[in-house]
C-alpha cells in the first residue's frame, strides 16, 4: 500500500512567492514598529486612566456595587494600556479589581473593603513621587498578600448570579 498525502493548496504559499511580495518579517517589523511609535501615546493616557478607576472605586458601597461592569472596564483599560508601555508592576493589581468585581458580578461575593484597597495601591504605584523599587516591592506584595487572602475568603462559586 503505497502513502498518498493529500496537499491541500495553501493559498499563503502562493501569496508569499508571488511577484513583488513583502517578506512576512519586513511586514512584522514595521507593525512592530508602528506599536513602538504608539506607546508614547499610551503612557501619556495612564495616569488618567488610573486617576478615573481610582475615582470610581472611591465611591459608597451602593454605587460602587452598581456600577461594578463600569469599573470592571476601567480597570481593563488599565490592563491593556499597563501592558502595552510595560508597566508590568500595576498589570496584576488592575487585574485584581477585576477579579474582586468579578466575584460580584458572577458569584454574588461582595468585597468592596479589597476593591478600594486594590485601587488605592494602583494609585499609589502610579502617583507616588519618590517610591524607590523596595517600596514599590513591598507595596505589590502587600496588594498581591490581599488577592491571596481573599481568595482563601471567597472560594470559587459554583453558583453564578447574572
Amino acid at each position: 500500500m503505497s502513502e498518498h498525502l493529500i496537499q491541500p493548496p495553501n493559498r499563503l504559499a502562493r501569496i508569499l512567492v508571488a511577484e513583488d511580495a513583502v517578506p512576512i518579517a519586513l511586514l512584522v517589523q514595521g507593525g512592530e514598529a508602528q506599536v513602538e511609535a504608539m506607546v508614547p501615546v499610551f503612557a501619556a493616557s495612564l495616569a488618567p486612566q488610573v486617576a478615573t478607576l481610582v475615582q470610581l472605586c472611591r465611591r459608597g458601597d451602593p454605587e460602587l456595587q452598581a456600577q461594578a461592569r463600569d469599573i470592571r472596564r476601567a480597570a481593563l483599560a488599565v490592563v491593556e494600556t499597563a501592558a502595552i508601555t510595560r508597566r508590568h508592576d500595576i498589570v496584576p493589581i488592575a487585574l485584581g479589581i477585576c477579579d474582586l468585581l468579578d466575584r460580584w458580578l458572577f458569584a454574588s461575593e461582595w468585597a468592596p473593603r479589597l476593591v478600594r484597597a486594590q485601587a488605592e495601591g494602583l494609585h499609589a504605584l502610579v502617583f507616588t513621587l519618590g517610591l524607590t523599587s523596595a517600596d514599590q516591592g513591598r507595596l505589590i506584595d502587600d496588594l498581591m498578600q490581599i488577592r491571596a487572602e481573599s481568595d482563601l475568603a471567597f472560594p470559587p462559586s459554583s453558583t453564578q448570579v447574572a
